[in-house]
């Protein structure tokens, strides 16, 4: 009976030491297996090379005025369809909207136009503060946008692109929700060639273009809005304000 238990126990250590010495094998060849699979998905990948492309705001300006004590918020603008999307869209003379080839842009068409105008207001606004929608904090007015165009244009005449961006705005308060501005800020900007590059340089002076009225309208805007009444509503006199560039 002894020498049973004791073979038993003998095969079990052997069992054990033989696992314990292939371990290590099986562990280098998973890691192999694992990298390999990495290595194949990065470099033998069917997905096309993409460039990716940013647009800045209009750089930082002294304000038309001294800095005014209110908050803005910069809602996230509504698209045209065929334009919300992140690839660069071309337009063509019989209306034919395109995208260009292994290019897009960084985000979004919303999130793109939300970005410049962020920036462009707190660059040359003269507000306390500018935000985007999602910060959660407390602002007393808020900025809608609606882009209407922001593509690439191939016109006829020319065998240059054109970018023509073009924004309807939208300024009030938070508190009563009533409007207290509305106006359009457009801009054209033609490409110096028929490249991708060019026509990226374009969209960013229309793009800073167009910015530039919305931060200026936009100031003149709330420069002039009716005060807050008693019960949190403004003192409205007159219709809302419509200026059109």
């Amino acid at each position: 009976m002894k020498r049973g238990q004791a073979l038993f126990t003998q095969a079990r250590r052997a069992r054990a030491a033989r696992a314990a010495r292939a371990a290590p094998t099986l562990a280098v060849v998973g890691a192999a297996a694992l990298l390999g699979g990495c290595a194949s998905g990065a470099f033998d990948s069917d997905q096309p090379y993409q460039q990716i492309y940013v647009l800045a705001g209009t750089p930082e300006r002294a304000p038309a005025g001294p800095i005014l004590p209110v908050d803005v918020t910069v809602a996230m603008p509504e698209v045209r369809p065929g334009l919300d999307t992140e690839r660069i869209a071309t337009l063509y003379p019989d209306r034919r909207l395109d995208y260009f080839a292994a290019s897009r842009w960084g985000g979004a068409t919303d999130r793109m136009v939300q970005s410049v105008l962020v920036e462009s207001l707190r660059n040359s606004g003269g507000l306390r503060s500018v935000q985007g929608d999602g910060a959660g904090f407390a602002s007393e007015f808020v900025l809608h946008t609606e882009v209407t165009d922001f593509q690439a244009e191939y016109s006829g005449s020319s065998a240059m692109p054109e970018a023509h961006v073009k924004l309807v705005v939208t300024l009030g308060r938070f508190s009563d929700r009533l409007p207290i501005a509305a106006f359009v800020a457009q801009a054209r900007a033609p490409a110096d060639s028929n490249t991708l590059r060019s026509v990226v340089a374009a969209f960013e002076r229309a793009s800073q273009e167009a910015a530039s009225e919305v931060v200026a309208l936009t100031r003149a805007a709330i420069e002039r809005a009716p005060p807050i009444g008693p019960s949190g509503a403004q003192n409205v006199d007159s219709p809302v304000s419509s200026i059109s560039r």
